[in-house]
């Protein structure tokens, strides 16, 4: 990212006729494709009882207070990381290098990553599994505001059976799954190991899509997918798309989908991105309490406060993440009316329409 410029302050007067801003936050898609290192079995005891943890509401990043290496930090529980992640600032809480990891990211950029002895990790006062943790700048996808020090990833989630309740704004770990966890659907995995599911959308063939709690969109579409949808009338764009504007763009451009589809659950015109893949995040999870029995390879849904929420389509083409009370431009779309009224990344919002943020 380049440097940025000096901080403005702006109000932003939303043009007549345009609709009002959705401050919708995006994270980066990122998925680390492989390791190579000698791992032996982990040694740590798995939890005896459920491990219990306070998240954000309401479909926010999953983040929770954790101890690592004897040090208090905040761990990003994401189901979109093989391995678990140390940001490089803790570099003195990890062991002896173990090899390297390869992190591609949402330009398809490879870099290569150390692999070390991970420290001792509790969360809820228990010791999780883990032998090896990857270093890296967690920083740069740090998209929605929420700092964090580090990810929780599938090589600790697979022993569990993991819960997410956005409406209690509780994580749950569990050695076996409790009773009326709600619908239950065959937990598959993608090439790549991330856990998926399949889903149907409007009159299209299902579709497998990964799930991804590091994510806030609701559903990220490749690009060849966003644009079969719409060709075949099922997704709504921004603008006109045409193979050579998607093709050429390496920022995500918006759409809503008509309908998408999981067993018997059915949800109507849901906000999607291109991405690097297809993938549902916190923006549609968030609309049930999500259970990953990683174990037995099962996911379980069940309808929450959000089940009937409504996605608004946001056409200011402008992005905004909150950070110490703060709500700063992370982006702006450029064809949008945000680009037109001038405003750049890193501006500060302090009032729309006149009123204060």
């Amino acid at each position: 990212m380049s440097e940025p410029h000096p901080i403005r302050s702006v109000d932003f007067s939303v043009k007549s006729g345009t609709r009002s801003i959705n401050f919708a936050l995006l994270c980066a898609a990122m998925a680390l494709v492989y390791f190579s290192s000698a791992c032996s079995t982990c040694g740590a005891a798995y939890p005896t009882g459920e491990v219990v943890c306070e998240i954000a509401r309401d479909g926010d990043l999953p983040i929770v207070a954790a101890e690592v290496g004897g040090k208090k930090l905040r761990l990003l529980v994401d189901t979109g990381l093989t391995i678990s992640a140390l940001d490089v600032r803790h570099r003195n809480l990890a062991g002896e290098l173990q090899g390297t990891a390869e992190l591609q990211d949402t330009d398809g950029r490879h870099v290569d990553l150390e692999v070390r002895a991970a420290p001792e990790i509790r969360v809820g006062g228990r010791r999780l599994p883990i032998d090896v943790i990857v270093l890296m700048d967690v920083r740069q996808f740090e998209f929605t505001g929420e700092a964090y020090d580090g990810c929780i990833g599938l090589d600790i989630l697979k022993h569990f059976v993991a819960e997410f309740d956005f409406d209690a704004g509780q994580f749950r770990l569990f050695k076996q799954a409790p009773s009326d966890l709600g619908i239950a659907f065959d937990l598959m995995q993608t090439i790549d190991g991330f856990p998926a599911i399949d889903v149907r959308i409007g009159t299209e063939a299902p579709m497998r899509v990964s799930l991804c709690t590091g994510k806030s969109a609701a559903l990220g579409l490749s690009k060849t997918a966003f644009l079969e949808l719409s060709n075949n009338a099922q997704l709504r764009g921004f603008d006109r798309l045409s193979l050579e504007l998607v093709a050429r763009r390496r920022d995500s451009i918006p759409g809503v989908v008509s309908q998408l589809q999981i067993g018997r659950f059915s949800h109507r015109d849901i906000l999607a991105w291109t991405a690097s893949d297809n993938t549902l995040g916190l923006g549609y999870l968030s609309r049930y309490k999500c259970t990953f029995d990683f174990p037995k390879q099962k996911l379980y849904l069940k309808p929450g406060a959000a089940f009937h929420g409504v996605d608004r389509f946001d056409r200011s083409g402008l992005y905004i993440t909150k950070s110490s009370g703060r709500f700063t431009v992370s982006h702006v779309y450029p064809i949008s009316p945000a680009a037109e009224a001038g405003l750049i990344e890193y501006d500060v919002i302090k009032a729309i329409d006149g009123k204060s943020c």
